[in-house]
């Protein structure tokens, strides 16, 4: 189990053995499921990648991801 202290700002770091885990790098986008009264911390792309296919776009769907991911970096 691995712990982290929230700050002021309620922000946590994310500890190193769960990034490497999940594979979570800078400027990764990760999400917060709310499962049965817990939290189940995923990346983006996880979920994204999952569903690629599953409906249909008129933009290319990597194309529209890289540009999201762009955006929550700035």
């Amino acid at each position: 189990m691995q712990t982290a202290k929230v700050s002021s700002k309620h922000q946590v770091v994310i500890p190193k053995e769960v990034r490497e885990l999940l594979g979570i790098e800078k400027n990764d986008v990760v999400i917060f499921e709310l499962k049965n009264g817990g939290v189940i911390l995923r990346k983006l792309e996880e979920l994204l990648n999952k569903h690629i296919g599953t409906v249909k776009l008129k933009e290319d769907f990597l194309k529209m991801r890289k540009d999201f991911n762009e955006e929550m970096v700035e």
